[in-house]
């Protein structure tokens, strides 16, 4: 079963909150390397199970020097996010926006997260960005093709789609749906391999990826899923010595309700907003929440979608008095937890894995009772 450890030294994971030093900007240098001449599913493994878009966006950086090309992606996120979380805090003196901006990039866990591991995420994240940035500013056609690229690169960012949904914006729907088929059917051309080979390739590389990441615990530390605490609870109350029951049939045979009863539960969320949500962070909120948490597998680097409704909370200007309660829980959603850790079949997990879903619960729970107050107040 799990159990709490203590270290014996001062060696990783105990000195650092974030991933193993021996394997920084891995998770850009390797895709790179595997492109292979245009010819990503080349290999049968569960690493290589990007959608086709996202392999032409990691295609164009093999085209200069590895080290140049990371230089290049790292120092345009680090400009990109500085930019706006600056100009988020246009209501502060000058002196107060440099220093919360300063504060709130170096000092925000997801942020050192995604820069250490430089995943693929830091695109999707600028995309998704783009998208609520254009949207709230009503320039709708432009943030139809932002999300559309967004989708096409990961497929989680779909969710958003809920927006032009909640505004009745159905041409929008399938203006995106339609872009996204479209941008993919285009890169699967451009590879080496006929489209076919590479579509049965990607889904073998997919179901791989569920028996290394989701099953096996690949993807369990460092990440913050719903599933992540079932599995968990799975590992604290089966005792692999002692027990006749085999803890990953358990994991892998809870896979298929747990899916059904996430799909209830984002179409509730998702009922809700249509029907009773006005604020775009709000939305947003709620959205980039279930982006993160109803996933098998939601490594830390995705805690960075959190600063669009963050960044969207600080325009909305909100002065009564929920804004310090939302305030709390994004601060406490951004800041380094993984300083204890719990020693589980899949090795080392951190509290962070335990923490970050409840704090998530909390954020659907207020943003639910302060609606139903309000309504209430009427």
């Amino acid at each position: 079963g799990a159990k709490f450890v203590s270290p014996t030294n001062a060696t990783w994971p105990w000195n650092s909150f974030l991933f193993t030093p021996i394997d920084r900007f891995m998770d850009f240098i390797n895709p790179v390397r595997h492109m292979d001449g245009f010819n990503p599913y080349s290999q049968l493994v569960a690493q290589r199970n990007y959608p086709p878009f996202s392999y032409l966006i990691i295609g164009l950086f093999t085209f200069i020097d590895l080290k140049i090309s990371l230089l290049i992606y790292l120092v345009a996120f680090i400009l990109f996010l500085l930019a706006f979380l600056y100009k988020s805090t246009l209501n502060l003196e000058k002196s107060n926006r440099m220093k919360n901006t300063f504060i709130i990039f170096f000092m925000s866990y997801p942020v050192l997260f995604i820069l250490d591991r430089a995943n693929f995420d830091m695109v999707v994240f600028m995309l998704l960005f783009l998208f609520a940035y254009f949207y709230e500013r009503n320039k709708i056609k432009t943030s139809v093709v932002l999300l559309a690229m967004a989708v096409s690169m990961k497929l989680y960012p779909l969710v958003l789609i809920v927006i032009f949904l909640s505004d009745k914006r159905y041409k929008e729907v399938l203006m995106t749906g339609g872009l996204t088929i479209l941008l993919t059917l285009l890169s699967l051309l451009i590879f080496q391999v006929d489209i076919a080979t590479n579509i049965s390739h990607m889904l073998i590389n997919l179901n791989l990826y569920n028996q290394d990441y989701v099953i096996d615990g690949g993807g369990f530390n460092y990440g913050h899923s719903l599933f992540g605490l079932l599995k968990l609870f799975f590992l604290s109350v089966i005792d692999a010595d002692t027990s006749s029951l085999n803890t990953l049939e358990v994991i892998k045979i809870s896979m298929k309700p747990y899916f059904i009863f996430v799909i209830i539960l984002f179409l509730l969320i998702s009922m809700y907003i249509i029907k009773y949500e006005s604020e775009l962070w709000k939305k947003v909120l709620l959205l980039i929440v279930s982006l993160c948490l109803f996933p098998y597998v939601s490594a830390d680097y995705k805690l960075i979608h959190f600063f669009i409704p963050l960044i969207l909370f600080f325009i909305s200007r909100s002065d009564n008095d929920s804004y310090s309660k939302y305030s709390i829980l994004f601060g406490l959603l951004l800041m380094p937890k993984s300083f204890y850790f719990i020693w589980t079949e899949q090795g080392y997990v951190s509290v962070s894995n335990i923490l970050n879903p409840i704090i998530m619960c909390m954020f659907i729970v207020f943003l639910i009772i302060d609606k139903y107050n309000a309504l209430n107040n009427k």
